[in-house]
C-alpha cells in the first residue's frame, strides 16, 4: 500500500461514475473517508469545512516516499523536485487536462498531503490552490466518457513535456489564464498561448502570419475551414492588440466579448488537443526548426488546394 497521498478536493455539480483513471496514477475518486476525520479537519476554518462537506469528488495520487521532501528520481528538474511536489503538479495538471478536453464545471480549491502511519492517515500539509475557472458566461458542463478518455491522453502527454519547450510554455501560460475571469487578462493570455505556439520569430506581419498558421493548422486541409479560421484569428488578434496597447473597449457589447472569448478559447483548446495527441507535433513545436515546420505547413496546404482544384478541373 502506498504510504503517501495527495488529495485535491474538487467541486463538480453532477454525478460522476468513479473511480476514473487519468495519467501517472492520478485518479478521480470519491473523497476518501479519512479526509473528513476530526484530526484531518483540525485547524480548518468554517468556510473550508463547509466547502469540504459540500464536495463529493477529488483528484487523488498515492505514492511511496521515505519522507516529506523525498527527492523524486523521475524529476527532470535540477535539483530534482520532491515526490510531494511532483504529485501535486500531476494532480493540478489533471485538472488542466480536463478543462482542455471540455471546459467543464470542475474546480480544485484545496489540497491535502497525508502520510499513512501504521493504521491511519496523518495530515502533513494543507494548502489552498487557485482553481481553474470557466469563463463567467459559460454554463455548467458535464464530463462524458469521450471527455475523460481525451483528458487521460492529454494528461499523459502534458506530464511528459520537456520543461524548457514551447508547448510547456504554452501550457503554463494557459494555466495562469484560467485562474482569472477578468476578461482583458484572460483574453490577452489566451493569445499569448497562441503566439507562443504559432507566432513568427521575426515579428513581421505578425497578425497575418499568425492567423494564417492557425487557419491552416486547425483546418486539416479544408480550405473553406482554413479561410474561416483565418478570419476568426485575424479579427481576434486585432482585439488583442487593442487591449495590449491600452485601448479601452467601451463599445464592445457583452455579446461581442463573449463571442471573442469563446473563439479564443476554442482555438487554444483545438490547437493544444491536436499538438498533444500527435507526438510528432510536440517534437516539431519544441524543436529549433519550429518556424520551418510551420512554413512547411502552409506550403503543404497550398499544394493540397492546388491538387483539389486540379482534380475538379479548375485552374490551380
Amino acid at each position: 500500500m502506498p504510504n503517501w497521498s495527495t488529495v485535491a478536493v474538487v467541486e463538480y455539480p453532477f454525478e460522476l461514475v468513479v473511480p476514473v483513471s487519468l495519467a501517472n496514477g492520478v485518479v478521480i475518486s470519491a473523497i476518501p473517508d479519512w479526509i473528513r476525520d476530526k484530526e484531518m479537519m483540525e485547524g480548518l476554518g468554517l468556510l473550508d469545512r463547509n466547502y469540504l462537506q459540500a464536495c463529493r469528488y477529488a483528484l487523488v495520487k498515492e505514492y511511496e516516499a521515505s519522507s516529506f521532501g523525498d527527492p523524486d528520481a523521475n524529476s527532470n528538474d535540477n535539483p530534482p523536485k520532491s515526490k510531494q511536489f511532483t504529485a501535486l503538479e500531476a494532480v493540478l495538471l489533471a485538472d488542466l487536462s480536463l478543462w482542455v478536453a471540455n471546459p467543464c464545471s470542475i474546480a480544485c480549491h484545496m489540497v491535502f498531503v497525508a502520510e499513512y502511519l501504521g493504521n491511519s492517515w496523518e495530515r502533513i500539509q494543507f494548502r489552498h490552490v487557485d482553481p481553474i475557472l470557466k469563463a463567467a458566461s459559460e454554463p455548467d458542463k458535464r464530463l462524458d466518457k469521450t471527455d475523460l478518455d481525451l483528458a487521460r491522453q492529454l494528461h499523459d502527454a502534458i506530464l511528459a513535456l520537456p520543461k524548457e519547450g514551447t508547448v510547456w510554455t504554452a501550457i503554463k501560460t494557459l494555466w495562469e489564464a484560467l485562474k482569472t475571469q477578468y476578461w482583458p487578462t484572460r483574453y490577452i493570455l489566451f493569445w499569448v498561448v497562441l503566439e507562443a505556439l504559432f507566432g513568427p520569430e521575426d515579428g513581421r506581419e505578425i497578425t497575418y502570419r499568425l492567423s494564417q498558421r492557425l487557419g491552416f493548422f486547425l483546418s486539416l486541409g479544408d480550405r473553406n475551414e482554413a479561410q474561416r479560421r483565418f478570419q476568426t484569428a485575424k479579427n481576434g488578434y486585432s482585439w488583442r492588440s487593442k487591449l495590449v496597447h491600452g485601448r479601452r473597449l467601451r463599445k464592445v457589447t457583452a455579446e461581442q466579448s463573449e463571442r471573442l472569448m469563446n473563439e479564443a478559447e476554442r482555438m487554444v483548446r483545438d490547437s493544444l488537443t491536436r499538438i498533444l495527441t500527435t507526438s510528432d507535433w510536440i517534437e516539431k513545436f519544441d524543436s529549433r526548426d519550429r518556424e520551418q515546420h510551420l512554413e512547411n505547413l502552409l506550403f503543404q496546404n497550398e499544394e493540397h488546394i492546388r491538387h483539389e482544384n486540379s482534380g475538379n478541373g479548375n485552374d490551380p
